[in-house]
């Protein structure tokens, strides 16, 4: 279950920083 919620905010934090990069690109 940990380890599911650490992917899961992992993967946010990774969409967060693509998102902000598209953003400024």
């Amino acid at each position: 279950m940990v380890a599911m919620l650490e992917l899961a905010m992992r993967k946010l934090s990774l969409g967060m920083c693509v998102s902000r990069a598209s953003e400024e690109w």
